[in-house]
């Protein structure tokens, strides 16, 4: 017997459930929440996140991979006025 084996197709549904995942997730999210936006590159040997976090400094980002499941977080630290009034 024999099987046709088709990787792009494995990659296209890969990045459609990637994709619905995201999306689900950030729709229970209310207005007036911010997400990052994403951008993910498949290579010959890695998955490659691209994140999109304005006002975060890359040095307050932390990322987990725990139980296969990818945590991206960040804290976005209040500006502080140079103005003499808040």
């Amino acid at each position: 017997m024999l099987i046709r084996y088709a990787p792009f197709k494995e990659v296209e549904m890969i990045e459609k459930e990637i994709n619905k995942l995201f999306n689900d997730f950030f729709k229970t999210f209310q207005s007036g929440y911010e997400y990052p936006l994403l951008d993910i590159v498949d290579t010959k040997d890695n998955l490659v996140i691209y994140a999109e976090i304005p006002g975060v400094s890359k040095d307050d980002v932390k990322v987990k991979i725990h139980n296969d499941v990818l945590t991206i977080s960040g804290e976005r630290k209040e500006r502080k006025s140079e103005l003499p009034y808040p």
